[in-house]
């Protein structure tokens, strides 16, 4: 593709207008058109700018590949045309993580546990099978919702951004160069964001059986189908509860209450795990037969939730950052040896420039002092 085409391609992948496109650049509409019409070349300033716009490096615009853009499967899409700016900025992050990874020499090979077969494998009890088989690969424990975002990030390579949103949503993607990578809803209770990201990771995990068709067709956003959604579900549920660990848990006040459950009690044992009521609820439907959850539902809502949302607000104020906490550290690293400069890290990190500078003078400060070696041998 020439330089226009590809300028074309980008405002059209970002789904913003001329007008918007000027405003955000201070680029005239008239030129704008005119570079994507081939009848002006752009300057390297305004091109510099136009990247930025449209959340792309400068190279994109000069690469003799044919474009080809990572698959975005969202959960509950966000309306259009905000769609379109999160998912550009979604995939500028994974972008940057990469860049990071390859400036410091520290890549985490992708070691998400694989699934083969078809689809018509996790009907009941598939999803079960598939549950056991990730736990125990990524030895998860007894209570995963403490320890999976973790895990993802440092052991399976898994890029993980949370970003605040007026709508409630998740999204993952997978690529063939910078691996995978899931986006969470920063404004949903952790709980909530807990059983999203397992949720997720079914997702990626069963990337290649359900999504193979929508990659060859070119396809850049997608929904999962209604069956799709519910093994995804069943999935989170079970990995966040291991049937073991949640009949142990319970078991102590089926004993004391007789064979009752007050709602109180659920949300105790709710908490153990990390997920919300009506989430266990669910689970606890899986293990053993308690009639219509959908009843159950209701009544925790019309006499409980309330109360137990309210006993949560102190904890739900945790603060989370929007950037990993590996992608901070491979940024301060790469800053630390000089590999990007305090703009390129300000960009990347989003910390105001003065600040940055704050950082490197303190760095200079103390590269005359010896960093002290510390012996560690084993006994």
């Amino acid at each position: 593709m020439q330089l226009n085409e590809r300028l074309r391609a980008a405002r059209d992948r970002s789904g913003l207008t001329l007008h918007q496109v000027s405003e955000r650049t201070d680029i005239g509409e008239s030129s704008i058109c005119e570079f994507e019409k081939s009848n002006r070349e752009p300057s390297l300033a305004q091109l510099q700018a136009l990247a930025a716009c449209y959340r792309l490096s400068v190279s994109y615009f000069f690469d003799a590949a044919p474009i080809s853009e990572p698959v975005v499967l969202w959960r509950s899409q966000p309306s259009s045309p905000a769609s379109n700016d999160i998912r550009a900025r979604f995939l500028e992050m994974c972008n940057q993580y990469h860049n990071l990874e390859m400036w410091c020499e520290d890549h985490v090979p992708h070691k998400i546990p694989k699934c083969g077969g078809s689809p018509d494998q996790f009907r009941n009890p598939g999803v079960e099978f598939l549950v056991s088989k990730v736990q125990k690969e990524l030895d998860l424990g007894n209570r995963p919702g403490s320890t999976l975002l973790r895990v993802l990030e440092e052991v399976c390579g898994v890029k993980i951004f949370h970003e605040k949103f007026d709508e409630k949503f998740a999204a993952c993607t997978v690529d063939t160069i910078f691996g995978a990578a899931i986006l969470l809803n920063r404004d949903t209770p952790r709980v909530q964001r807990n059983f999203d990201l397992a949720h997720e990771l079914f997702h990626l995990i069963t990337w290649s059986l359900f999504r193979h068709e929508q990659c060859d067709a070119g396809k850049e956003v997608v929904l999962a189908k209604d069956d799709e959604e519910k093994f995804a579900n069943a999935f989170a549920r079970g990995l966040l509860m291991p049937r073991d660990a949640v009949i142990q848990a319970i078991n102590p006040y089926l004993t004391k209450e007789g064979g009752k459950l007050t709602f109180d009690d659920l949300f105790d044992v709710a908490r153990q795990f990390d997920v919300d009521v009506e989430t266990f609820i669910l689970r606890f439907s899986d293990i053993y037969p308690i009639g219509s959850t959908d009843e159950i539902i209701k009544r925790y809502r019309d006499t409980a939730k309330d109360r137990h949302l309210a006993s949560t607000q102190m904890e739900e104020m945790d603060s989370i950052p929007g950037k990993p906490a590996r992608f901070r550290a491979l940024a301060f690293r790469a800053l630390r040896e000089s590999e990007i400069s305090a703009g390129k890290f300000s960009e990347y990190v989003g910390m105001p420039r003065r600040e940055v500078m704050k950082l490197v003078e303190m760095e200079l400060k103390q590269e005359s002092e010896a960093n002290e070696e510390v012996a560690l041998t084993p006994a």
